[in-house]
């Protein structure tokens, strides 16, 4: 229904869309809004009843009421959603107990008994006693905050007064204010706000904490992405970003580099099966195996350099491909990579995160839910899990739920993790920290905080246990840089360029690599005549030509890589990547005409002596293709290639004896479906018939299905040599033989080495 709203206001058949509106609050018994919609629907009328007369701020008007329409539209759609889903909307409700006035007052108080607690002598146990009480109303404060916020769809003057009020507050704690800005975002994710997006603003400005700035500035550009069309009907934009003007080089480079993240996040479901088939169930085999023994009964009065010493030295390589796997994970993780969504989603099943808030509390061992399942002064520090915690390569959501985890385990293992003398030894220096340590040295701070940010609001989005479903932002193309509230702010032609070539290496995103390459180049003047540019179009046209099987990208690359031979035709990369563009679209003559002029620059290149061949042969040029394949198959490179390249050129040129003793060089596990089908046509040339149909059956045992044996069967007697004649009806003959020899040979193994026998006493 909203869908066809939003299509109405956008195709201004604004009666439709109010008759629509005007039910939709109906059905809700939401009076403000229908008062809302009615005054809008009357200043159309006036509109209505005056178009005849010339007035010159009628499109202006016409456009503000478009963008009140939207945002009604939008409220009307989440509220809808809200009633829909009961048990939200009943907790968002039995949680508003404060006004925000109320709630600053309260949780100005627990933070100062907070910072007096801090300051007391005492011992450990009783401080956490006192901390569990404080941060229990604390978090629950924080929870109501929250969830106040996502319950209001449009927020007045006073209500923006009030929040930023609470905000400057001294005494909040600052993690009061990280949760707060959070659902800000979600808030505006759902429904764009304008004071709601001038809170962020202010955040931004005011707040000197810098996790505050990077999260309202993170906020900042999502809600920008998200409610680009609102903001294209509200009169205003351009004031809302206003106070951003001073935001200096250091945080356009910080946006530049976060575009760079969100890039690495859309990979985030193809990497985790990576680590679900490969990474994942090493590392797992290895803590099941530590694990076990840590919790034998006769082990546990043995220290882990003794169980250490009693290991197998066959274990170690073991080992030494857990570390190999940690590296991994440590290299992509280095990259931006998400790398651990998968590692901790199935530790997200606490009851913990059945809240929302609770994805973007920053992480905290006095935390009252972590409190009760693993008290603050029980983890030493230098173990296993204070290395975990403390480190900056996981997000907080993930801190939590691994932290929320150990309360389920055994007391041995939990010993294991929390104390300093704990798995270290057995799982090597990169899993205790070292590697982690290296890297977070290597990182920007910065750019760390927004990443593990934007992680804690991936999980979120994909795994909040609500039956609720919330906009899914990483669906979306998350291109900042086409939005136009955010280029002009954000995306020099310079800092474009980065982000093109940070694009291109990504590997996923070579189109929008292309699109940006290609803008520089036909709109930015200093770029036109940078020959680098215009290889890097071309290889980005190539390999979305590549990815999507399209000749149309092909022709592009052509076109972008001709710009740089013309200049510089001795440019040997270019004349190569211009051969595989031409030999993709089956340009076999000019394919090899550019190789050549490859060999004339590197005469030893046995790469392109390779593609030489390939394309002689290709073209039926067999005498000439030969003397290549010979070169090849002489210095030992590419050797079944070379085997197979002369046997075909030998069958093609009327000798197929030299063909037969060429392919049947080729290892037999690696003969192809094709490879037996000539070598059947070979024998049948030399009237081997026995050997022949033996050649065939073992093509057959490779294909799916006799009926494909057959296809291929009719399509090669039209392109094999003139000498092997394979009749219609010799081809009806041989599947059902072969057929026959199936059901005979069902319960037998190795018909290969069958042939081979047949082959021997030749």
């Amino acid at each position: 229904m909203y869908q066809n709203i939003y299509q109405c206001i956008k195709d201004m058949q604004l009666r439709d869309a109010f008759d629509a509106l005007q039910k939709a609050a109906g059905d809700l018994q939401d009076w403000k809004l229908k008062e809302e919609i009615d005054e809008q629907e009357t200043t159309y009328r006036y509109l209505l009843k005056y178009q005849g007369s010339h007035d010159p701020q009628r499109e202006e008007l016409l456009r503000r009421l478009q963008g009140k329409l939207l945002l009604a539209a939008n409220r009307a759609r989440y509220l809808h959603q809200l009633r829909r889903e009961r048990s939200d909307l009943q907790l968002f409700k039995q949680l508003q107990k404060h006004t925000l006035p109320e709630l600053k007052a309260e949780l100005e108080s627990v933070g100062r008994e907070i910072g007096r607690l801090e300051n007391q002598d005492s011992s450990p146990r009783e401080k956490h006693e006192r901390y569990q009480d404080l941060y229990t109303v604390r978090d629950n404060l924080t929870d109501e905050l929250f969830y106040r916020i996502l319950a209001t769809t449009d927020w007045t003057e006073d209500d923006l007064q009030e929040a930023v009020d609470l905000m400057r507050s001294a005494d909040v704690p600052v993690g009061v204010l990280a949760v707060m800005a959070s659902a800000v975002l979600l808030s505006l994710i759902q429904v764009f706000d304008v004071r709601k997006f001038q809170f962020l603003v202010r955040l931004y400005c005011t707040r000197p904490e810098r996790m505050l700035h990077l999260r309202a500035l993170l906020g900042i550009v999502l809600a920008t992405y998200r409610n680009s069309d609102e903001l294209a009907y509200y009169p205003h934009a351009e004031q809302l970003f206003a106070p951003l003007e001073a935001i200096g080089a250091t945080e356009t480079d910080l946006v530049l580099r976060l575009a760079g993240q969100v890039v690495m996040s859309r990979q985030t479901e193809q990497l985790s099966q990576h680590l679900n088939d490969d990474l994942l169930p090493s590392l797992m085999q290895s803590a099941r195996y530590t694990m076990t023994k840590l919790d034998e009964p006769e082990q546990k009065a043995k220290s882990l350099e003794e169980l250490e010493e009693e290991m197998n030295p066959e274990w170690s390589k073991e080992q030494e491909k857990i570390c190999n796997s940690i590296m991994e994970l440590c290299e992509l993780q280095k990259e931006g990579a998400d790398t651990y969504y998968v590692t901790f989603k199935q530790l997200r099943n606490s009851r913990f995160f059945l809240h929302a808030p609770h994805f973007f509390y920053p992480f905290d061992l006095h935390n009252s839910w972590l409190g009760r399942a693993l008290p603050y002064y029980t983890v030493e520090k230098g173990s296993l899990l204070d290395n975990m915690l403390s480190t900056s390569v996981f997000c907080d959501s993930d801190k939590y739920a691994f932290a929320l985890s150990i309360g389920s385990v055994s007391p041995a293992e939990r010993q294991a993790l929390t104390s300093k003398n704990g798995l270290s030894p057995l799982m090597g220096a990169a899993a205790t920290g070292d590697e982690i340590q290296e890297m977070e040295k290597s990182q920007d701070t910065d750019l760390v905080v927004l990443r593990n940010y934007l992680w804690d609001i991936y999980r979120f989005i994909k795994g909040w246990g609500s039956l609720y479903a919330w906009p899914d932002l990483f669906a979306t193309p998350l291109d900042f840089w086409q939005n136009p509230y955010l280029s002009q702010r954000f995306f020099t032609p310079d800092t474009l360029l980065q982000l093109a070539e940070q694009l291109m290496k990504s590997g996923n995103s070579v189109a929008e690599a292309g699109a940006l390459f290609e803008q520089l180049l036909h709109h930015q003047p200093q770029f036109a005549l940078d020959l680098s540019l215009w290889q890097k179009l071309g290889y980005c046209y190539q390999q979305t030509a590549k990815q999507e099987r399209s000749d149309e990208g092909y022709k592009k690359a052509i076109e972008a890589y001709g710009k740089v031979v013309r200049l510089k035709p001795k440019d040997s990369w270019t004349l190569k990547h211009l051969a595989q563009c031409h030999r993709e679209l089956r340009h076999y003559e000019e394919a090899l005409d550019y190789y050549r002029s490859v060999l004339e620059l590197e005469p030893d290149s046995q790469p392109t002596e390779l593609r030489i061949a390939e394309l002689l042969t290709f073209l039926g040029q067999y005498a000439e293709a030969l003397k290549f394949w010979f070169k090849l198959e002489y210095l030992g490179v590419y050797p079944e290639k070379a085997w197979r390249g002369i046997g075909w050129c030998c069958l093609k040129t009327d000798r197929p004896a030299d063909a037969l003793k060429y392919l049947l060089r080729v290892p037999a596990g690696q003969l192809t479906p094709n490879d037996w089908l000539n070598i059947g046509h070979l024998h049948h040339a030399l009237h081997q018939p026995k050997h022949s149909i033996e050649a065939y059956y073992q093509a057959r045992l490779l294909c799916q299905s006799t009926q494909e044996l057959v296809h291929r069967l009719e399509s090669d007697s039209a392109s094999i040599a003139p000498q092997i004649v394979l009749r219609e009806l010799d081809i009806r003959l041989l599947a059902d033989a072969i057929d026959g020899m199936l059901d005979e040979r069902s319960g037998r193994k190795n018909d290969l080495q069958y042939y081979l026998s047949l082959a021997k006493e030749d």
